[in-house]
């Protein structure tokens, strides 16, 4: 099976399509006679709530329809395979904003201290910027077993994950657990992994495909709005919140242009101009704010407690199922 490289397959589309919108907002401010090209990067995702890339293209094509003739912006969106090749769009120019998971922002952050490029907004989920990442089962009709440890329940287990972030968030939780989840022993531990988008994942823990699956919350409340029979999954561990999905800009951006990008962005999920894409907001909440001094570092932290682990080789070499 092909890998996903998304690392919050809603609530990136989401911030994939957004940031677009935003970043042109701010460059409308130009002369109306001159169109601006302004270039996003981001990795398409397969799956939005049950709905197909080329559903979550369509979005793409009529938003880039209203910034042209509302805008005069000339949209140009760079499809990529992974974060790693966004990020070095970002780094040598060919992207001016993308939306980007904060382990992999935290992970460059870490390998390079002067990035070319710094969060703007961040992703808002009932007045939090922060949300946790668990593990999600679905109890049986008596509760789940009882156990010393809630990890106990992922004996034998068939796990699903969508990216490179919930499988860190794994190791992090195995960490703080009564085992201690290394390279060499975690192929006795489960019955296999698979690693499918949070959509995929969701309906195969529904219908006894899996066992368990690793999401972060904002992740859940979208795939319960897609089947409410997943309100019945419950966390067995979690981790604490930790900050949401960032879109950065990179910093060589004039001053006054990220102010009139933070405006628009900040505005964006009442704005009647784009009355249309709401609908990516409604689950939960959300809304993008000023992402300020929020403090990457727990993310940071995170990223190198994977490197010094070496759980970012395990996952290139991983045994996934399909």
């Amino acid at each position: 099976m092909s890998r996903i490289f998304s690392e919050n397959i809603r609530l990136l589309a989401l911030a994939a399509l957004l940031a677009a919108a935003l970043c042109a907002g701010g460059e409308s401010a130009r002369a109306a006679d001159t169109p601006d090209t302004v270039t996003v990067a981001i990795t398409l995702p397969p799956s939005i709530l049950g709905r197909g890339s080329a559903s979550f293209w369509d979005d793409v094509l009529k938003l880039q329809s209203i910034l042209k003739k509302k805008y005069q912006i000339n949209l140009v969106v760079r499809k990529e395979d992974s974060w790693e090749k966004v990020i070095r769009l970002l780094e040598n120019g060919q992207a001016d904003i993308a939306p980007l998971p904060p382990y992999h922002y935290a992970s460059s952050l870490r390998r390079r201290q002067n990035l070319p490029f710094s969060p703007l907004a961040v992703f808002e989920s009932e007045n939090s910027t922060g949300s946790r990442h668990c593990i999600y089962m679905i109890p049986g009709d008596e509760g789940f077993p009882k156990a010393d440890d809630p990890i106990d329940l992922l004996v034998a287990s068939r796990v699903a994950f969508p990216d490179e972030t919930e499988w860190v968030v794994l190791n992090l939780i195995f960490r703080d657990s009564i085992y201690r989840f290394e390279a060499s022993t975690y192929m006795y531990f489960f019955e296999s992994f698979q690693l499918l988008n949070r959509e995929s994942a969701a309906l195969a823990l529904l219908f006894g495909q899996l066992d368990a699956v690793v999401m972060d919350e904002i992740g859940m409340k979208y795939v319960v709005e897609m089947d409410g029979r997943l309100a019945k999954a419950s966390p067995i561990q979690c981790t604490g919140k930790l900050p949401n999905t960032p879109i950065v800009a990179r910093k060589s951006m004039k001053p006054a242009l990220r102010k009139k990008i933070l405006g628009i962005l900040t505005s964006m999920h009442n704005s009647p101009d784009f009355s249309q894409f709401r609908k990516y907001f409604k689950a939960s909440d959300s809304r993008w704010v000023d992402a300020g001094k929020t403090d990457y570092s727990p993310w940071k932290e995170i990223a190198r407690v994977s490197a010094s682990s070496g759980w970012d080789k395990v996952f290139a070499a991983l045994p996934v199922g399909d």
